[in-house]
């Protein structure tokens, strides 16, 4: 659900600013429990524009990672959540909907 820059929705109070490459030690310790392509490629993009001298890349972190690979975005829809995102080439819209609060009103009369 994230833009195709990494960075994720502001969503009520979230944080702005939040990114899917802002924080790689999450990636490292991930790819030492599960060496998934998905984790290394994740690795590969964060440390695109960063050196790779973080502790948990030491402790953790596999000796080689891939370089980084471009990701294809999708649009994505969530319909229980209320979420969705639509892509088209290089436009993202980010969509939330559906009742206020996430549950059912009820009235009596």
């Amino acid at each position: 659900m994230a833009f195709d820059d990494g960075q994720f929705p502001g969503n009520n109070d979230g944080w702005s600013g939040m990114n899917l490459y802002s924080q790689p030690q999450y990636y490292e310790v991930a790819a030492a429990i599960e060496p998934q392509p998905e984790f290394l490629g994740m690795l590969g993009r964060a440390y695109k524009e960063r050196p790779r001298n973080s502790v948990d890349a030491l402790l953790y972190g596999p000796d080689k990672i891939p370089s980084a690979e471009a990701i294809v975005p999708r649009s994505n829809l969530l319909k229980e959540s209320g979420i969705a995102i639509l892509r088209k080439d290089k436009v993202n819209a980010y969509l939330k909907f559906g009742p206020y609060g996430g549950g059912t009103i009820t009235t009596t009369g």
